[in-house]
């Protein structure tokens, strides 16, 4: 497994983003036929997944109107608006993808001149293995899934009205796929950033501890050793300056990021909380009525392993999340660490440069990360309260229903 750039190492991520309708990468101007009827293609499947999903449920309102059933398709009208919107927006922000590319490059560039190592082999392994569990799981779980239902032969309309559930869900999912190698990349270029500031930090105080313990020495060797000072002097001057500004790159991708994703990613994970609300909400509604057929209990718990592996995505992607913002963290204390070791004038008032533009870019509150543990938390406690609050709600609504049965029989 090679790759030389960025792009290579990320073509996976590319035809995954084709193929799910997310990106238009033909430029209209160079190519404008390949543009409508790629753009044609996305919007065409918004709208065969969307009808397949709506008529099902229309059918399901036809035959018996309750309102559990009207429950299930306010949310599921919900899921089909959010994974629209994912779509759009993702059309919409090809152009901010092909830009990111660029600034990706650009940084990597740069890192390279400074002497730091690139190699993308790492991240190709990673763009594999997590492409391997973001579609490998899709894929077992509805060709089982599918292969479930034809045996049982179960109504045309319900068989693809699950198995479209099962991919709009999972082409939303697409998202955090390329999000997550964007930020782990992101994490790996700040520690490579903290590893050269470091290394100059320490070799200046190395410089210093050397100069102390000389300092018994002649006049000549004196000014001879003051020479060679100012000359290291501004040559780490110079380095420092050229770490800042990768700094500097480094945030403004951050930012680029955070434009890039943060609705598209809001709305997948909207999504996956009224998916998972629906599938425990289901399952309960079930639980609580007669017992049902195999294949009925077996449809519910394919439902709940598609939500445990959308959730263990999640928690993965916040797990780069964290690691990314740990070492961005790290960069604000090298730099407040830094002013012990240093006596340079001319050094300090770069290092104050560089603690002025951590503070004018809010590097540690950088807010394309705020898909951390904290905030899978508070949707997982929203999720149990949504599904909670349903079924209290559901629970009187039974009471009630039995409480009029028993009076009319009563009166009987």
């Amino acid at each position: 497994m090679m790759a030389n750039s960025y792009e290579e190492a990320t073509a996976l991520i590319t035809v995954t983003n084709y193929l799910s309708g997310l990106r238009i990468y033909p430029d209209r101007r160079e190519s404008k036929c390949k543009f409508i009827c790629y753009l044609i293609y996305n919007i065409s499947m918004v709208i065969l997944f969307s009808s397949i999903i709506l008529w099902n449920q229309m059918l399901a309102i036809n035959k018996q109107f309750t309102l559990e059933i009207l429950l299930y398709t306010i949310l599921t009208t919900t899921v089909i608006y959010e994974y629209a919107l994912i779509v759009l927006i993702g059309l919409h922000r090809s152009k901010d993808a092909l830009a990111l590319v660029k600034r990706i490059n650009a940084v990597d560039e740069k890192l390279t001149k400074l002497g730091a190592r690139i190699e993308y082999r790492s991240l190709l392994r990673h763009v594999i293995i997590s492409g391997c569990y973001w579609s490998l799981g899709m894929v077992i779980l509805l060709a089982a899934f599918s292969a479930f239902m034809l045996i049982n032969k179960i109504n045309l309309s319900e068989f693809l009205s699950a198995t479209t559930y099962f991919c709009i869900i999972n082409i939303g999912s697409v998202v955090l796929y390329d999000f997550r190698i964007v930020v782990r990349w992101l994490g790996e270029r700040f520690k490579q950033t903290n590893e050269l500031l470091t290394a100059c930090i320490l070799e200046n105080h190395q410089t210093k501890a050397e100069n102390d313990r000389s300092s018994q020495c002649s006049i000549d060797t004196i000014n001879v050793q003051s020479l060679e000072q100012d000359s290291q002097a501004a040559a780490k001057i110079y380095l420092i300056h050229e770490i800042r500004l990768v700094h500097l790159q480094l945030c403004c991708v951050s930012k680029m990021l955070n434009r890039l994703f943060e609705t598209q990613i809001l709305s997948h994970v909207f999504m996956i909380l009224i998916y998972t609300t629906i599938t425990f909400y289901y399952a309960y509604m079930e639980l609580i009525r007669k017992p049902g057929t195999i294949w009925k209990w077996s449809v519910i718990s394919f439902y709940i392993l598609d939500a445990i592996i959308h959730s263990v995505k999640l928690v993965v992607v916040s797990y780069n999340c964290e690691y990314t913002t740990s070492q961005i963290n790290k960069v604000i204390k090298i730099i407040h660490a830094s002013t012990l070791y240093e006596k340079s004038n001319d050094i300090k008032d770069e290092v104050i440069q560089f603690s002025l533009q951590i503070s004018c870019m809010r590097v540690g509150r950088l807010q394309s990360l705020w898909l951390n543990y904290g905030f899978i938390c508070q949707c997982v406690g929203t999720m149990l309260t949504n599904v909670i609050v349903m079924i209290q709600w559901s629970d009187e609504i039974i009471m009630q229903r039995k409480g009029m049965v028993a009076n009319e029989a009563n009166h009987a």
